[in-house]
């Protein structure tokens, strides 16, 4: 491989073609032969690595078990460690989707600081294009949405609806109102 950065005891240790790769810690990126243009900071970060490209992983640990997916984010100590195959994950926090939920999936959000699905903030998937919130939703500024489904009890202080009677077409009187 060329262009490659390596500090820590056995980090890149198998690379063979491998390019622009930057392993810092000890074990980081360890197994990794083929993948490309991954960035592992972290004791074992990207420890299983091995044909995954564009990978960027902060934390010891983190995203330990991925193999061969690519294109995912982890922050936080253990932050996806569970993450077998998986690819274009965002995790973030202390041990966040390191759970069997997320061993083999793609295209998920998690913030969480734990590994159980009751330690989740935020979770959500990039492919449904879906957030869920694991709590309550304050908002301070104005809220606005082209479609909303609330499934629970919504709390308003107070609301506002405005009409304008330039958009609107047909306008007719009612009648025996």
């Amino acid at each position: 491989g060329n262009w490659n950065t390596a500090s820590g005891v056995n980090s890149l240790y198998s690379n063979t073609t491998g390019n622009w790769n930057t392993a810092l810690g000890h074990r980081a990126l360890r197994l990794n032969t083929t993948g490309q243009k991954n960035t592992a900071l972290g004791v074992r970060a990207l420890h299983s690595n091995t044909s995954g490209s564009e990978h960027t992983v902060l934390g010891n640990e983190a995203l330990r078990n991925n193999r061969n997916g690519s294109r995912n984010t982890a922050i936080g100590y253990k932050a996806g460690a569970s993450s077998t195959t998986g690819s274009n994950n965002v995790y973030i926090g202390y041990r966040a989707g390191d759970n069997t939920t997320y061993a083999n999936r793609s295209n998920k959000l998690v913030i969480a600081n734990g590994n159980t699905l009751d330690d989740e903030l935020i979770s959500g998937s990039f492919s449904e294009h879906v957030v869920d919130i694991n709590g309550q939703l304050n908002v301070q500024g104005q809220l606005t949405t082209v479609s909303m489904n609330i499934d629970g009890l919504l709390n308003a202080q107070s609301v506002a609806m405005t009409s304008d009677a330039r958009l609107k077409k047909d306008i007719k009187p009612l009648t025996h109102a």
